[in-house]
């Protein structure tokens, strides 16, 4: 096979592939002559791994060819013979004349070789057929597909039907033919599922009644929350109203310097009324201090009580009340009656 190898890595198209280095291509050489060395020796599966490596550098129509030439010799024919065909495509559009005919001899020489399956299925909805556990697709007149020799597995699957299974081994050059025949599976169901004449079917248990989605207790749940927002609003209000009074206390203080000392004894009336002023707002900043805490107890009091009543509140009873009818005989041996005595 030398022959076809030469100038398998020199300048050429390879399809779908960006430029190798030189380094690159340096590299597929080393490894396509050691792929060429072990087929020779006929190590094929080294041989494989050698021409896969360099073909990832540069898939060049000779290497193509190199790759199916060990597998045909590993028994794997299907791969083969794709490869086989794929080099003499590659080859014929880069005008490679040698590689061409030398794919197209291999591939006569290799098609008879091939095993071949075929699987006849009847008329059923939603097929699906497996071959060594792969899918197969339907062509004309049913479902055929080559396989490489060897012990293959088959499934046939349909709505309806138990799964067909079977196995064949197969030989090179040989064909087989597979029939399948479906067993309907509602037969053995409905066997299975009819009950007794005289054994009744039970009765389905009754749906547990559904609880209600919204209850009186959400209602006032979110009208407590409600009133705790706007609770906890008011506190912030007040927050910001003191924020401000404080920084007018500490800008009325700075004014007077020592206000017990200026407001003991003011010593006009504009420090008199400084003094005054200083007074109302530390009492205005107490007094915003106070309702500041009252709303925000009032509004954390408020949500924990709306979250009780959301998570505690009981659920409504049911207004619908049981009726019930009790009737009890009664003997009166002196009078020699029966009379019934009824409950409602």
């Amino acid at each position: 096979m030398a022959g076809v190898v030469q100038g398998l890595v020199v300048p050429g198209a390879a399809l779908a592939q960006p430029q190798p280095s030189k380094a690159q291509l340096q590299n597929a050489r080393t490894l396509f002559a050691e792929g060429a060395a072990r087929e020779d020796a006929q190590d094929w599966a080294t041989a494989l791994e050698r021409f896969l490596r360099a073909g990832t550098i540069k898939m060049t129509p000779g290497i193509k060819f190199h790759i199916a030439y060990c597998e045909e010799h590993l028994g794997r024919l299907v791969e083969a013979l794709a490869d086989y065909t794929e080099a003499q495509e590659q080859a014929r559009l880069e005008n490679n004349r040698e590689v061409n005919q030398s794919s197209s001899d291999a591939i006569a020489a290799l098609r008879p070789r091939v095993p071949s399956l075929r699987i006849l299925v009847p008329d059923a909805r939603d097929v699906e057929v497996l071959v060594d556990a792969q899918p197969l697709a339907p062509s004309d007149g049913g479902y055929a597909t080559w396989v490489n020799p060897g012990t293959h597995d088959v499934l046939v699957q349909a709505t309806g039907t138990l799964p067909y299974r079977a196995s064949r081994t197969l030989a090179e050059r040989e064909a087989a033919t597979i029939e399948v025949k479906f067993e309907w599976a509602p037969k053995a169901a409905r066997a299975a599922a009819t009950p007794s004449p005289a054994t009744p079917p039970p009765a389905a248990p009754s749906a547990p009644a559904a609880k209600p989605f919204w209850t009186p207790g959400h209602t006032i749940a979110i009208s407590l929350f409600g009133a705790g927002l706007l609770a906890a609003g008011g506190g912030a209000y007040f927050a910001l109203k003191g924020i401000s009074n404080g920084d007018e206390a500490d800008r009325l203080r700075a004014q007077l310097g020592t206000p017990s000392e200026a407001c003991a004894q003011p010593a006009n009336p504009q420090v008199a009324s400084t003094c005054q002023q200083l007074n109302d707002t530390i009492d205005t900043h107490r007094t915003q201090y106070n309702l500041q805490r009252g709303f925000y107890i009032a509004a954390a009091g408020l949500v924990a009580t709306s979250v009780a009543v959301w998570f505690l509140w009981p659920e409504p009873k049911s207004k619908t009340k049981s009726l019930g009818i009790r009737v009890t005989p009664a003997i009166d041996i002196p009078s020699r009656s029966v009379s019934l005595q009824g409950t409602f």
